[in-house]
């Protein structure tokens, strides 16, 4: 990215958002989001209408999987939307090939390079997790190998484990399911990065059971940890 680029603002407001596919919670997403309140919206199982369509609120920019229109590709669970505010020549898309369930973008500010990685990961699998390792170690000049660059990892992990959930509940430690969590975790090892949300912090409560969980987080590398509120 060019050093002459404007440079993204030094603050960011993230929503991060699972919509489960449901057209009234993304309906009323798409008339309340504002960019007065956010500059990055990243949505994970967003809906999509019969035409194919994921509806993008006014004043956003919508990002979607570069693989999205292919012949039989997979229905699109992760988007991005970015605030018109933002100048489009001071953020970039990282192009992900391969899955419909990441998307990325590189900005570039004061801080140096902060690249920002939206994500839906498969309860059954861990290729979304190798498409990610994938694009990073090919990319890695380009994402991560200055001292002023920057990396979120954010989205809907599908994982369980007692680094983040509830120590407590432990109908979610199953050997399989550990054995799961722990392929994400050598990951983020491998990328140094830590975990911004508090540990046992709930973020979805089952729709039968009524009991809380957290499939969901946030990871960064260690110089935006203390930045993040």
């Amino acid at each position: 990215m060019s050093e002459q680029l404007p440079l993204s603002p030094t603050r960011l407001r993230i929503l991060q958002i699972n919509l489960n596919k449901s057209s009234k919670a993304h309906l009323e997403l798409y008339n309340r989001v504002s960019k007065k309140e956010w500059d990055l919206v990243l949505v994970q199982k967003p809906h999509v209408t019969t035409m194919g369509n994921i509806r993008t609120p006014n004043d956003f920019v919508a990002v979607a999987p570069a693989d999205r229109y292919k012949d039989n590709a997979p229905m699109t669970r992760a988007v991005m939307w970015v605030s018109s505010d933002l100048a489009t020549s001071s953020w970039k898309i990282l192009n992900m090939l391969g899955t419909n369930d990441t998307v990325a973008i590189q900005m570039a500010g004061t801080y140096g390079r902060l690249t920002i990685i939206n994500t839906y990961n498969n309860c059954n699998h861990s290729r979304m997790l190798r498409v990610v390792r994938e694009f990073i170690c090919i990319n890695r000049v380009e994402v991560l190998s200055r001292e002023d660059d920057h990396l979120i990892w954010a989205g809907d992990f599908n994982r369980h484990h007692p680094m983040w959930d509830d120590d407590t509940d432990d109908r979610l430690f199953m050997p399989r399911a550990l054995e799961d969590a722990g392929k994400l975790i050598e990951l983020l090892a491998d990328l140094n990065l830590k975990m911004a949300l508090p540990k046992g912090h709930p973020t979805l409560e089952h729709q039968v059971t009524k009991k809380y969980s957290r499939p969901d987080n946030f990871w960064c590398t260690e110089e935006m940890y203390d930045l993040l509120i």
